[in-house]
């Protein structure tokens, strides 16, 4: 029998699937989310959350690469879509993986590209990434000792998101250091979404029992376009916080834990992992070059030391803890959505999540505010 068709697209059997969510965000952005295509590059932990995510809100078609070609016993401390049977040499890395996350939704087109296939994805000058018109792309940084190498490092992801802008992909960096995690987002120089206002009420009368009844809130909301300008990771990367008064400093701060992953890609490239002191080094000078000190991020050096303990211990140890990965995971799953759908203000541009004092921070990196579109413009 026929399916019969409804609003922007959506089945009735969709609708009837996706019948909580599209009560949430409405038909129209659920129409957006069933034609949407998400590439993710590499299958971690944290991209696994968010992966069960958007599988189960419906997207059209996912796609998968890892340059690991193997599971290793370390994936199985976050990777729920692997078992022990997975892990050793004779099997597929995302074969596996790939049926358990197809048994979440069959409507969904699950692929997978073998790792040989990454070198070509990341190719500049490869045709690859075009080819693949995803809606949206999210790399998954490895965590460990991985994290290190020149394949992820700074310089990498800046040329790797030069590209994507050129593509027009709106795109995303996760990653997750034992305790703390962390995303970046870059969804174009113009994303446009929609948020609900509520509708405001008259001036009120002269105080009057007439009056005090009027004074009840309307319940009637209306909808309101937004502007939201992204900028690249090299430009983001570029923010310092010198000059401003130290009040506005207090304000503005950004976390630790965003210091840190700076000071990780700055010293990776050779998959070597620095020690204590080298990380304690140059994440002071990272705090000093942003015209920041430890007084101004409120952190005392007994503070410091033990967050680059604990960073220094999450680099030596292969696998990834999995609160960490739940919580970063559906940030990161919630904000892909409300980016594809168009509702909702979008995350910008930089989320930290700081495990060991509960924080989860959201810097904006030098973005511009976002500004309203006039009704005329819409």
């Amino acid at each position: 029998m026929a399916q019969q068709g409804t609003h922007d697209g959506v089945t009735e059997d969709e609708a009837a699937l996706y019948d909580r969510q599209i009560r949430l965000w409405g038909l129209e952005a659920q129409g957006k989310i069933r034609t949407s295509h998400i590439l993710v590059i590499n299958l971690d932990g944290l991209t696994t959350e968010a992966i069960k995510n958007w599988v189960l809100a419906g997207i059209q078609r996912l796609t998968l690469i890892d340059f690991r070609p193997h599971t290793q016993w370390n994936d199985l401390s976050a990777g729920f879509f692997w078992r022990e049977e997975d892990v050793g040499e004779s099997i597929d890395r995302l074969t596996p993986a790939a049926a358990r996350i197809q048994a979440l939704n069959p409507l969904v087109k699950i692929e997978v590209l073998p790792s040989s296939s990454l070198k070509d994805l990341l190719d500049p000058s490869s045709s690859s990434l075009a080819d693949l018109k995803p809606s949206v792309m999210v790399i998954g940084i490895p965590s460990g000792p991985q994290s290190l190498s020149a394949q992820w490092n700074k310089d990498s992801l800046i040329t790797l998101n030069d590209r994507s802008r050129q593509l027009g992909i709106p795109f995303y960096i996760s990653g997750s250091q034992g305790f703390n995690g962390f995303i970046f987002s870059d969804l174009g120089d113009s994303h446009q979404y929609v948020i609900e206002k509520p509708e405001v009420n008259a001036p009120l009368p002269a105080s009057t029992v007439e009056g005090a009844a009027l004074a009840v809130p309307s319940s009637s909301k209306r909808l309101e376009k937004v502007k939201q300008e992204f900028v690249p990771l090299r430009k983001a990367l570029d923010k310092t916080w010198k000059g401003l008064p130290r009040a506005q400093l207090r304000r503005q701060k950004p976390s630790l834990g965003y210091l840190g992953v700076l000071a990780l890609w700055e010293l990776s490239g050779d998959g070597k992992i620095p020690s204590t002191e080298e990380l304690a080094s140059t994440c002071k000078s990272l705090i000093e070059e942003r015209g920041l000190d430890l007084k101004t991020l409120l952190v005392s050096e007994e503070d410091f030391t033990a967050f680059i303990d604990a960073l220094s211990i999450s680099l030596s140890q292969p696998g990834e803890f999995s609160p960490t990965c739940a919580m970063v995971g559906g940030v990161l799953s919630q904000d892909v959505l409300n980016a594809i759908g168009g509702r909702e203000a979008p995350l910008v541009n930089w989320f930290q999540l700081e495990g060991l004092t509960g924080s989860g921070q959201i810097h904006a990196l030098s973005t511009p505010p976002s500004s309203i579109i006039p009704p005329t413009a819409i």
